[in-house]
């Protein structure tokens, strides 16, 4: 964490949120801040954020990475690398939505970071189906409990 010395902070090695930009390494060592502009919960939500984003990023590129054409080839390849069993719920052309039974968030004790990867998973999949590349892939219902399911919606 960052000491109070003379006015100024001391930072670790990373790069800091100050106001709306990045500061780079070289230049974070000695920068006067405020605590309001610079907080350990601050801290904590970036890095929580990043997390999640590398989780979501993380499954996509993998499901990108797969052979897919339908939606039934989403479903089976889901099945197949035992993410859960897949079931389409509602289809229009704007978004699709996804249950998923024991999904891959029960592996984990529902930590709810798996949950993430499998979004962007399901995303990456569509990607590779040729759905439009601005979409994205959100859970609106988690069921960590066994027998209950996720809910994802896609939507573009």
């Amino acid at each position: 964490m960052a000491s109070r010395e003379s006015g100024h902070f001391s930072l670790p090695r990373t790069e800091y949120a100050v106001g709306a930009r990045l500061l780079p390494n070289s230049i974070s060592r000695n920068v006067t801040l405020t605590t309001q502009t610079l907080s350990p919960t601050t801290l904590v939500k970036k890095k929580t954020r990043s997390a999640t984003l590398e989780m979501y990023s993380k499954g996509e590129r993998e499901g990108r990475n797969q052979s897919v054409g339908t939606l039934t080839d989403i479903l089976y390849c889901c099945h197949q690398n035992k993410l859960g069993q897949a079931h389409v719920l509602e289809e229009s052309n704007a978004h699709v939505l996804f249950d998923v039974k024991d999904c891959f968030c029960l592996a984990c004790k529902g930590k709810g970071k798996d949950c993430r990867y499998m979004a962007g998973y399901l995303a990456g999949l569509l990607k590779a189906a040729g759905k439009p590349k601005g979409l994205m892939v959100r859970e609106t219902k988690c069921g960590v409990k066994p027998g209950h399911s996720c809910t994802f919606l896609a939507s573009w």
